[in-house]
């Protein structure tokens, strides 16, 4: 597993993350859990033809991208 993201205070570099933090409620960590039990199933259904999806919390920033490594 890789983990990338951008800094605020970087002009959209993408950085290779060490550690992420999620600071969250447990509605949210229980959204989380099930868009990223989702995207495992559709990672297993639909092999290499599937991407990569988006977990947004309402229009707040961060946003949070799957993306299946062995996409096409």
């Amino acid at each position: 597993m890789k983990i990338y993201g951008y800094s605020k205070s970087t002009d959209n570099q993408l950085l290779e993350l060490t550690e992420v933090t999620i600071s969250a409620g447990p509605e949210v960590l229980r959204s989380l859990a099930a868009f990223l039990a989702d995207c495992a199933d559709g990672i297993e259904k639909e092999g290499s033809s599937w991407e990569h999806e988006h977990f947004n919390v309402g229009e707040s920033l961060p946003g949070l991208i799957v993306h299946n490594p062995d996409s096409e």
